[in-house]
């Protein structure tokens, strides 16, 4: 990802948009614990959480900012980068990286 993210031209934001997406629901697969469900791509035992991720995936060439995803989970912002955590056992910088 650094090297595409260093590249310049064409094409260049669309593939680490894909790659972040990709990178993002493999963490949420891999990162079921006893508050999560076993849903295949998504980690979010928050109703919440889930309808804000499942946003970001639709829309991943979207700037989504923590202040986005708040509002799409209708939380403060803190209170989903709590829930978030909580949810998904990662912190938001851990889960998608150059995003927050």
């Amino acid at each position: 990802m650094r090297g595409e993210a260093r590249r310049e031209g064409e094409g260049t934001a669309a593939i680490l948009s894909a790659l972040c997406t990709v990178l993002l629901a493999m963490v949420l697969r891999t990162s079921r614990g006893d508050t999560t469900r076993s849903t295949l791509w998504t980690a979010a035992a928050d109703g919440r959480i889930a309808s804000a991720v499942e946003g970001m995936l639709n829309a991943s060439g979207a700037d989504w900012t923590i202040e986005r995803l708040s509002r799409a989970a209708a939380m403060s912002r803190a209170t989903f980068l709590r829930h978030f955590t909580r949810d998904t056992g990662r912190p938001w910088g851990l889960s998608l990286p150059g995003r927050g």
